[in-house]
């Protein structure tokens, strides 16, 4: 992935005359059809950190409802993943909701540890455990994904359900770098199938013992990145790429997302294959315009598609 040095970095990007709107963990209204927006859940986490089952429960029931209609959405195109071994079709769809633009992608892949595939127990592997830092791992853009908090909860008709708060941080070309502080939700509806759902989270929601993970320095008129070694074993960071940019300007984006994967006998001749759905709208703020981010989101999404996959065959070679 490129990197740049503090010198190198342009200009802090800013809107004259307005205030940053400023994403929010809790107390945000659910008010899409499936209750999933910037603004987050109200009650993500109740006093003390501890998770509130009956709201986890809401969550993740709209969220698997709103990706299951995603082949329903207007279909933009469909292509066969660009990388070797694999010719699974990805479809990519678009819709709006209550002001965003969500783009989502279905793909569909054989059920097999082998080349341009992988197994199911990769897939829930790479997508479901430990999300975030594997997302981190695989995605090019990414040098570090920090860990801030995590913790179980206990849901009626789910197995499994982990919550975690998360900063990533993405470099972008030739603007300031971006980073997302997002709610992770992951769980298991049985197992055949399971569900990632990120929402926007407010990271002065936090107490402060969290909060000190973050890498962000709260500088004026921008924050900047932070360089740390390592602090978890649940994050993620180029150490060489992260160093380099210890200093750099930064803009806070938004974004939230739904990821489902499933398995079963729909293939070709009743074969074994994994279904990944994903769907997601975002907001890279800055000097970024909104129909930018709109019309670059189908590109950015159909990427994870090969990036996963050649992450999967790396690790499987790796033993």
């Amino acid at each position: 992935m490129g990197t740049r040095s503090a010198s190198q970095e342009p200009a802090a990007e800013t809107e004259p005359g307005r205030a940053p709107e400023q994403p929010r963990g809790v107390g945000g209204a659910a008010t899409t059809p499936a209750g999933l927006t910037f603004k987050g859940f109200v009650g993500l986490l109740g006093p003390g950190l501890v998770p509130l089952p009956e709201v986890y429960a809401d969550v993740l029931g709209k969220a698997r409802e709103w990706i299951g209609g995603v082949e329903g959405w207007t279909h933009l195109k469909t292509k066969a993943a660009s990388v070797s071994g694999s010719t699974a079709p990805v479809g990519l769809y678009k819709t709006g909701s209550e002001g965003l633009v969500w783009v989502g992608r279905v793909s569909r892949h054989e059920d097999a540890a082998v080349e341009g595939a992988a197994s199911w127990g990769e897939f829930d592997g790479g997508i479901r455990v430990a999300h975030s830092r594997n997302e981190g791992a695989y995605t090019p853009d990414v040098y570090t994904a920090v860990e801030l908090w995590s913790g179980g909860v206990s849901v009626e008709g789910w197995k499994g359900v982990e919550v975690a708060v998360y900063e990533m941080y993405h470099s972008i070309p030739l603007l300031n770098d971006r980073f997302f502080t997002t709610c992770v939700i992951t769980a298991q509806h049985t197992d055949t199938d399971s569900i990632v759902v990120q929402l926007p989270f407010d990271i002065n929601t936090l107490p402060e013992e969290f909060k000190q993970r973050s890498q962000r320095h709260p500088t004026q008129p921008s924050p900047k990145f932070e360089y740390k070694p390592t602090q978890s074993e649940g994050s993620y960071q180029d150490d060489e790429a992260a160093k380099k940019k210890d200093g750099v300007s930064l803009v806070e984006g938004r974004y939230v997302s739904v990821e489902y994967i499933s398995v079963g006998n729909t293939g070709r001749d009743g074969q074994s294959e994994v279904t990944w759905k994903m769907a997601t709208a975002s907001d890279a703020a800055g000097k970024i315009p909104q129909f930018v981010t709109n019309t670059s989101l189908p590109g950015q999404v159909i990427n994870d598609v090969p990036w996963f996959l050649n992450w999967v065959h790396k690790r499987r070679n790796q033993g």
